[in-house]
């Protein structure tokens, strides 16, 4: 269960970075509210409080506290309840820190998981970009439980993460945890690519010493597997490897297919010689690696032998004077005509 400071501190302030520590993440700044119906001023008592340092002060124990109880014992939480609550607080106890942290990664959420510390009511997860020299007030996530999640920020989306985690009760705060780091996000692709076209180009295919008269250009789509930044995005480069060729001998050649991107998101097209069609040749394809255009990381996959890599056949029989394809996947029982470029 995730929640946030109660929104009821949150309506006098302008929806920016300022009020987003009030709420749960979600990728590029928009927010979802959780907590209490009502709103107020008391964020302008947290926002310049919050500050790096290893443990809070005076006035950020306080008010962590008082949160901590209104979270805990009131439903339907005003100001003027919380104030009633928290007025008269007991000197502040120290909670044992925040131990046995583990992080992982799942469609591009930082989730951490750690022991929960007796007595807390509540968990704060504060981090920051490794472009920022401090940890500032905006960027911090609340959890009742000894969990939470964390979605990165467009504004740090590429840069590697370093987080800390305190735990709060109505009757005192623990220190910060021990920093730690999460490095920047890798674009994440299935192995699965899909053939959308394949199209006889009448134009000659020049790689020295390897020549052919015309060039046949296979277009590949691929999904953006749930990255944030979206397919525009996106660089893939396929694997295209010759698995065999009807009449082949051991003289012939058979030239090195180059990749471009393609004009649409989400595309991208490699070429082979036309001399693939008359020899009937078939090739295995999947994605080698897919790199984002904005963070410049890229990742690079290898095939997993019980998942071998999808094959495709090349071939071509005259019709009405027209050069026609057919391109068919191993393991179904489908052919398709595909689209035709004639001179």
């Amino acid at each position: 269960m995730f929640v946030s400071i109660p929104n009821l501190l949150m309506d006098s302030l302008p929806r920016n970075g300022i009020s987003a520590g009030l709420v749960q993440f979600q990728p590029f700044g928009t927010m979802n509210a959780y907590g209490f119906p009502n709103r107020s001023l008391l964020l302008l008592l947290w926002f310049p409080l919050f500050k790096c340092a290893d443990t809070f002060n005076g006035a950020q124990k306080c008010f962590f506290r008082c949160i901590s109880g209104c979270l805990v014992t009131a439903e339907n939480a005003t100001d003027k309840s919380c104030w009633k609550k928290c007025k008269d607080l007991n000197p502040a106890k120290t909670l044992e820190a925040v131990s046995g942290i583990h992080v992982k990664e799942e469609d591009l959420k930082i989730i951490l998981v750690f022991q929960p510390v007796r007595y807390a009511y509540m968990y704060i997860a504060q981090y920051k970009g490794a472009s920022e020299a401090d940890f500032i007030s905006d960027r911090f996530q609340i959890s009742l439980l000894p969990n939470i999640e964390i979605n990165r920020p467009r504004s740090i989306f590429c840069e590697s993460v370093t987080i800390r985690v305190a735990a709060v009760s109505s009757d005192g705060t623990s220190p910060f945890s021990k920093p730690f780091s999460i490095s920047a996000p890798l674009p994440p692709i299935s192995l699965k690519l899909e053939v959308s076209e394949l199209v006889y180009v009448p134009n000659p295919l020049n790689n020295d010493p390897y020549t052919a008269n015309g060039t046949v250009e296979i277009t590949f789509t691929f999904n953006a597997g749930g990255w944030a930044l979206g397919l525009q995005d996106l660089e893939v480069t396929p694997m295209l490897l010759l698995d065999q060729c009807e009449g082949m001998d051991a003289y012939q050649s058979v030239n090195v297919p180059s990749f471009t991107q393609g004009l649409m998101s989400g595309t991208v097209i490699g070429r082979v010689g036309s001399d693939t069609m008359y020899r009937e040749c078939t090739f295995a394809y999947y994605a080698k690696k897919v790199t984002s255009r904005l963070c410049r990381t890229s990742t690079e996959i290898r095939p997993i032998h019980h998942q071998a890599p999808k094959k495709i056949l090349i071939s071509w029989s005259f019709l009405d004077t027209s050069i026609l394809f057919i391109y068919s996947f191993y393991h179904s029982h489908r052919s398709f005509p595909c689209c035709l470029k004639n001179a």
